[in-house]
C-alpha cells in the first residue's frame, strides 16, 4: 500500500537568540504543532523540528539548507522525518520520509 504524504509546514514564530540561530513553532509535519530550530553545527546548516503530544502525535524531522539567501525565497532543504498518528479507536499510524522542501 503505497502513502501520500502532502508536507505543511507553516512558520509561526521565530527569534533570533543568538547570530544566526533561530527558534520558532510551526504547523505541520511532523507532529501537528512543532517546535524548530534553524542554525549551524560544525557549519552545517541544519534544521530540526519536533513535537510530541501525547499518545495521539509525535514525530521529529531533520533538514540539511543548501540554499540560503534574503527574499521571498529564502531556503531550499532536504528534509528526513518520522511521524506516528493515533486516534481515539487506538489506529496507530507510522511513516518516515524524506523530502525535498
Amino acid at each position: 500500500m503505497k502513502k501520500c504524504l502532502f508536507a505543511l509546514s507553516i512558520s509561526l514564530l521565530s527569534s533570533s537568540v543568538v547570530a544566526d540561530d533561530q527558534f520558532g513553532l510551526s504547523i505541520g509535519t511532523p507532529a501537528a504543532a512543532n517546535f524548530v530550530y534553524k542554525g549551524e553545527v560544525a557549519d552545517i546548516p541544519i534544521q530540526v523540528a519536533a513535537g510530541y503530544w501525547g499518545d495521539s502525535y509525535s514525530g521529529v524531522e531533520l533538514g540539511y539548507r543548501f540554499i540560503e539567501r534574503d527574499g521571498a525565497f529564502s531556503s531550499a532543504q532536504i528534509l528526513a522525518g518520522y511521524s506516528r498518528l493515533e486516534d481515539s479507536n487506538d489506529f496507530i499510524d507510522e511513516w518516515t520520509y524524506t523530502i525535498p522542501r
